[in-house]
């Protein structure tokens, strides 16, 4: 009996083995349950086992918003196990430290904040003659302070790549086989770059100033940018040799009307307030010096007409009074007689029978008259 309870066991693990069932799944099978929002992303779980070697799960595409990760291949000693989940659209990647053990089943939650760096950054050196770099090193320095070293190999276009370097600003360097080095000191990793690989290129210029190869990138205006994109470096490369220069021409045109367009509004301003500045400056100079705006304007040879009267109601000088002259009658003109001092307009009254005589019939010297018909010299 003690021999056949200590063959079954043995009898019993023969043919699991037997059945292709390996042996670590009695001890490690599990599952890790892995929420996350929806869209396309692909999950594994990366862990050291027990030599220290670091070891990955097969990847498991979501579907839907769950995915879940089998823990057999973990076996029964391992350590550090950390859930990785990439966007497969942006090419970014996010990870999480967690805590598994064999035969459970677990089950977490990740969010869109737990993707917090690219999972591909290339730079892609290039030399002064125009040609990528054949050797020398890459050095780069993420957010998070954490520096790390790459060789620039042969056969591969100057390109060297890092993998998950956070979000944030990032300080790239390279060290050329001659010696000398180039330095991009900020370049801005964001979240939203173009699908595929965060790209930098970085060219040296030629003995005459000018850049042996194009640059592009977040950081505008420095000598060397993030150049985003999915394309290696290469294939950016060939496409920029293949542009013909008419392409190359419109391009710099339209590089250039953009900034003046946006420059343009602000010159006018700037112009503006100068031009009201100095005017009224010499207002004031002027008006402490005593000068009038009219006097001013009439030194610059400008006439300002007179201002017309307030009003139609001005009256007019009165004509000067006729000139009678000695001995005449202002009414008609005649000569007045000397005697009587009556002249032909003069009318005389004398007393009859009932109080009153009747007018004394004027004198027709044929010249005119003048007749008063009412008031004090009626006649």
């Amino acid at each position: 009996m003690k021999i056949l309870r200590t063959v079954r066991p043995a009898i019993l693990f023969t043919m699991l083995l037997l059945l292709g069932v390996p042996a670590r799944v009695a001890w490690a099978a599990g599952t890790l349950v892995v929420g996350m929002p929806s869209g396309e992303y692909t999950v594994w779980l990366e862990y050291k086992d027990g030599k220290g070697a670091a070891q990955a799960t097969p990847p498991v595409k979501v579907s839907g918003t769950k995915a879940a990760v089998d823990l057999a291949p973990l076996g029964s000693k391992f350590t550090d196990p950390v859930v990785v989940i990439l966007d497969e659209k942006t090419g970014n990647v996010g990870t999480r430290a967690v805590e598994v053990k064999a035969g459970e089943t677990k089950e977490i939650t990740l969010a869109e904040s737990d993707i917090t760096a690219v999972n591909t950054f290339r730079v892609r050196a290039v030399g002064e003659d125009g040609k990528p770099a054949s050797g020398g090193a890459v050095t780069l320095t993420d957010s998070k302070g954490q520096g790390q070293t790459r060789p620039i190999l042969p056969g591969r276009d100057g390109v060297v790549e890092f993998e998950r370097v956070p979000f944030g600003r990032t300080n790239v360097k390279v060290t050329f086989a001659d010696g000398s080095t180039l330095a991009q000191d900020i370049i801005e990793v964001k979240a939203d770059h173009a699908p595929g690989a965060f790209s930098v290129e970085l060219a040296k210029a030629t003995p005459d100033g000018t850049p042996a190869a194009s640059t592009e990138g977040e950081s505008g205006g420095e000598a060397a940018g993030a150049k985003e994109g999915e394309d290696s470096a290469s294939e950016a490369s060939s496409k920029q040799k293949e542009a013909s220069p008419a392409k190359e021409g419109e391009a710099a045109s339209d590089e250039e009307q953009q900034p003046a367009s946006g420059a343009g509004g602000l010159q006018s301003l700037v112009a503006l307030l100068i031009l009201a500045g100095i005017a009224y400056g010499g207002y004031r100079m002027l008006r402490e010096k005593g000068v009038t705006a009219e006097q001013a304007l009439g030194r610059l040879g400008v006439q300002i007409p007179p201002a017309e009267p307030a009003g139609d109601a001005a009256e007019k000088p009165a004509p000067p009074p006729v000139q009678v002259p000695e001995g005449a009658c202002p009414y008609c003109g005649q000569q007045k007689d000397p005697a009587t001092g009556a002249c032909a307009c003069s009318v005389t009254a004398s007393p009859d029978a009932a109080g009153m005589a009747p007018p004394t019939a004027p004198i027709d010297s044929g010249a005119p008259r003048l007749v008063v018909v009412q008031g004090p010299a009626l006649g």
